[in-house]
């Protein structure tokens, strides 16, 4: 991965087709690799829009082991990442074409990989924009075993799509506009959450794949706005229409930053239909397949069932 960053490095300076750079962190948590169907989706819909060059930065073959294990070696490889990007943007690459997006410990990623870059160039770059796809709760919130969580500091615009606030992802803001598709929780199409056997659990990751499934639609050119969403102090007051006045953004690729401080916050969007975005039983059979073949992730499956159990029961 480091060789094909020093060889982009080397051409940058000759390169005069350089519209935008989208830069995706490309594991979920630690079950996929650049193989799997979220970066092939959002890879493909990257390519219908014909005005981006796509990196995709496989850690994949780091991402195996307990849940907390990964987090010391993706803090490790964000850390080299960022140094990357400072040679890039020495050599002539323009930061404000890059676009740095991640799912789950991919949005952890990025924004550590942010916060990094600052740090190392003495304040002289920092990212243009961060969007987070449902970013990791445990191991950052409510407290950081190792590293801090993605912030709205960590690029001049961090915006961030929570999926599923139930399992995988957080509640907690990560950036200056925060999405809440139908308040965080059950996605259109997905089956309640439910631990009590294998597949049970393989489908508890439906709404947290939703985080990604919303990102690649609005990639698909004129479909960025097809999420509107209006900013709102809960999504109580929401459904009430008690926010019908307030500022509205766009869940997405789309999302354009705070105008001022009382644009910045949560914005809801209720989602009924699941036309779109229905999990089919291929999905996954597909996932279960995948982790079947890797034992030692059979085994980190049944402890992470264990480990959720233990929550619900305190």
């Amino acid at each position: 991965m480091i060789e094909k960053f020093k060889s982009l490095a080397e051409s940058v300076g000759n390169s005069s087709i350089l519209i935008n750079l989208a830069i995706e962190s490309d594991n979920e948590c630690w079950i996929e690799d650049f193989t799997s169907e979220s970066v092939q989706t959002i890879v493909s819909a990257y390519l219908q829009r014909d005005d981006h060059n796509i990196i995709v930065i496989d850690w994949g073959q780091y991402s195996f082991g307990f849940y907390y294990t990964v987090i010391p070696r993706f803090t490790a490889i964000a850390k080299i990442f960022a140094r990357i990007m400072l040679d890039l943007f020495e050599r002539g690459l323009d930061i404000n074409t890059v676009h740095l997006v991640g799912h789950s410990f991919g949005s952890q990623f990025m924004g550590i990989a942010g916060r990094e870059l600052q740090k190392v160039s003495m304040g002289k770059y920092k990212i243009k924009r961060i969007s987070g796809l449902d970013p990791a709760h445990y191991g950052f919130f409510p407290s950081p075993t190792l590293e801090n969580p993605l912030s709205s500091t960590d690029a001049e615009f961090v915006d961030s799509i929570h999926s599923d606030v139930t399992f995988i992802g957080t509640p907690y803001h990560t950036g200056q506009v925060n999405f809440y598709p139908n308040d965080g929780k059950l996605q259109p199409g997905c089956p309640s959450y439910s631990f009590r056997s294998y597949m049970q659990l393989v489908n508890s990751f439906c709404s947290h794949n939703h985080g990604w499934r919303y990102w690649a639609e609005t990639l698909k050119p004129g479909k960025e706005q097809i999420f509107p969403a209006v900013l709102c102090k809960d999504y109580k007051d929401f459904i009430e229409d008690k926010c019908n006045e307030n500022p509205i953004n766009f869940m997405g690729y789309g999302a354009t930053p705070s105008i001022n401080d009382n644009s910045t916050g949560s914005y809801y969007i209720r989602l009924r239909s699941n036309v779109n975005f229905t999990v089919d039983d291929s999905y996954y059979l597909f996932l279960s397949t995948s982790l079947n073949y890797r034992s030692d992730l059979v085994r980190i499956v049944a402890r992470l069932r264990q480990f959720f159990n233990q929550l619900s029961r305190n």
